[in-house]
């Protein structure tokens, strides 16, 4: 959890907003109004303004029409519509806008303006390495946290690659290096990615004691780790993209830490290293990446940990996540949203490093002070929203940099239920956390902000089945 950085600067900005005298005018209307008449049109030309880095290229793969496409004026508002969507999922422009001019001869020129994004982000952040801002913040212990510079360069060479440096001091002492979305034909369908990092960690999460972590503090280092990734994606439409990573792993854990826990890294093993492939299958008809209202998405992952290209003690299981969702519009200013999330693990036993049930990618919400161990789980969560305020544009004087000076905004009133259940198939393991094995549930209601940059914010009051009340925050949408 990103607790301090430049994010965090852009989201009091929002709070304060309100009370701040800025120029606003009502949601970016539509660009080009519906026409009843068929006649076809030929486009004649693409030109394309703002891209002072991103090169054309790269904008014109995400476009649903090309120059030649023979479209009626209604077929082309709806390709602006998909060809914006898919524009503005990268991490390039904040702003788009798609004009037209029509010929008397039956041609049509298309004019696309963008406004890119700042790309260069150097960062200060303190980290929070419990599994949430609330799991922390009940506890406020300052061991837990890092403090972390991250310099991020989006869009290199203007190719929409991106490079990565972080370095974290801290409850982790981290280097990290990652160089992704490197596109390896012309016609953008392959890409490949590198990533390495070496950690070192004096305290670490070590067992689940009633329903929550617990830390195991080393007068040396508590685990020591090399990861090295290789990745190769393939996209042959705007919407689904087929990855396949491929990592070796080392970890060397503390005699001490083995001694607590002797399944830590399996049958008392103080190192191990590994092999681990994963499959990832993303379909993504969203119609925004931070926080959608309409579309669908599908993300399955099939991860075997241990390829047995080396000998890894007891580091051999397999296991299928998947995550469906779907968001719908009631009305004008009421939306739905439906998650249905599943983990499905096909060995009884692994090393406690490895085990995550709900509360870590996939949680309850009313239940982020908790983990719920097992192998396996399911989780479904629905949300009801409201839009208090639909999306504004405001330009912010004081600010000085013109990147920054133009937001969104959008707030949300929410309604929610979430009911799910982890199963623990070891007798040995549930001692204690009384929460496996069982069906849980909560609801709630909740305050929204939608920003640029990819921002949220989530305030929730939450009702568990637990008959546990509590306030919650959170820095991305729930669903």
């Amino acid at each position: 959890m990103k607790l301090i950085g430049l994010n965090i600067f852009f989201q009091i900005i929002l709070v304060v907003l309100v009370c701040y005298p800025v120029y606003s005018q009502d949601s970016i209307p539509d660009l080009v109004s519906a026409d009843s008449t068929i006649q076809n049109y030929i486009i004649s030309s693409i030109e394309i303004e703002g891209n002072q880095k991103t090169r054309k290229g790269i904008i014109i793969r995400e476009l649903s029409f090309k120059e030649g496409d023979i479209l009626t004026l209604a077929e082309l508002e709806m390709a602006f519509d998909e060809s914006k969507n898919n524009l503005l999922k990268q991490p390039l422009f904040n702003y788009v806008t798609f004009d037209k001019i029509i010929k008397d001869n039956g041609l049509i020129a298309i004019k696309i303006i963008v406004e890119e994004r700042w790309f260069i982000w150097p960062q200060l952040f303190i980290i929070n390495n419990d599994r949430n801002f609330n799991s922390w913040w009940q506890t406020k212990d300052f061991s837990n946290l890092d403090y972390r510079l991250e310099v991020t360069q989006y869009n290199m060479l203007g190719l929409n690659h991106i490079l990565r440096v972080e370095l974290s001091y801290g409850y982790t002492r981290e280097l990290t290096l990652s160089y992704k979305n490197i596109f390896l034909d012309k016609a953008q369908h392959h890409f490949l990615g590198v990533k390495g990092s070496y950690f070192q960690q004096k305290s670490v999460f070590y067992r689940t004691y009633n329903n929550k972590q617990e830390s195991y503090l080393s007068e040396k280092d508590a685990l020591t780790g090399k990861h090295l990734r290789l990745e190769y994606s393939f996209r042959p439409r705007h919407k689904s993209r087929h990855s396949l990573f491929f990592s070796y792993n080392y970890l060397l854990a503390d005699d001490s830490l083995v001694k607590v826990n002797p399944n830590f890294l399996a049958n008392q093993n103080s190192q191990n290293s590994y092999f681990e492939m994963r499959y990832q299958y993303v379909f993504d008809r969203r119609d925004s990446r931070s926080y959608p209202l309409t579309g669908n998405w599908i993300d399955i992952n099939l991860v075997k940990t241990g390829l047995g290209i080396i000998p890894s003690q007891n580091i051999n299981f397999f296991h299928i996540r998947a995550t469906l969702k779907q968001f719908y519009k009631f009305s004008d200013n009421f939306y739905g949203a439906h998650s249905l999330s599943l983990k499905k693990t096909f060995e009884n036993e692994q090393p406690h490093y490895f085990r995550q049930g709900l509360g870590f990618l996939d949680y309850l919400r009313g239940f982020e002070y908790y983990v719920i161990d097992g192998q396996d789980y399911y989780l479904l969560k629905n949300t009801i929203k409201y839009n208090l305020l639909p999306t504004k544009i405001s330009y912010l004087k004081f600010i000085p940099i013109k990147k920054f000076k133009k937001i969104h905004y959008a707030f949300y009133l929410t309604a929610y239920f979430d009911i799910g259940i982890a199963h623990e198939k070891n007798d040995e393991h549930i001692l204690n956390n009384t929460l496996s094995n069982k069906l849980l549930y909560s609801s709630g209601l909740g305050f929204d902000i939608a920003s640029y940059y990819d921002n949220v914010i989530r305030f929730e009051y939450s009702i568990n089945s637990l008959g546990e009340r509590g306030f919650f925050i959170h820095f991305k949408t729930s669903i």
